[in-house]
C-alpha cells in the first residue's frame, strides 16, 4: 500500500467520501470504515499518528454528512492510547484489533 502524507491525504479523504456516497446512494451496508490502522501507513513528518487520528475524526463528519448509518475506523494496540486521550469525535464505533500469541492447537 501507499504511504499516507500531507501531500496526499486529501486524495484519500476525497477517495472515502466518494465511496461512502456510492454505498448510501445505493443502500449498499449500514455502517461505513473510514479505515484500518493506517497509523502503519504514515509516513511520520509530514503525517504524524497525532494528525492522521485528527484528520480522521474530520474526515467522520464529513462521512456523516453523506452517509446516514454508522461510522466507523478500526485501530490496535499501538495506536490505541491516543484515541482514548483524544477522543473518537463523529465516530460511532472504534474498532481494536487484539492480536495475540496463539496456536492452532490452543496452547
Amino acid at each position: 500500500g501507499s504511504t499516507l502524507t500531507a501531500a496526499n491525504w486529501n486524495t484519500y479523504a476525497t477517495s472515502v467520501i466518494d465511496e461512502a456516497t456510492y454505498c448510501e446512494a445505493n443502500a449498499i451496508c449500514d455502517q461505513f470504515q473510514i479505515g484500518n490502522e493506517l497509523h502503519y501507513k504514515v509516513d511520520g513528518s509530514t503525517l504524524t499518528t497525532t494528525t492522521l487520528r485528527s484528520n480522521l475524526r474530520t474526515l467522520a463528519t464529513s462521512v456523516k454528512a453523506v452517509f446516514s448509518g454508522d461510522v466507523s475506523y478500526s485501530t490496535d494496540v499501538n495506536d490505541y492510547t491516543g484515541w482514548i486521550s483524544e477522543g473518537v469525535g463523529d465516530l460511532d464505533k472504534i474498532g481494536y484489533h487484539c492480536y495475540a500469541n496463539w496456536s492452532s492447537s490452543g496452547k
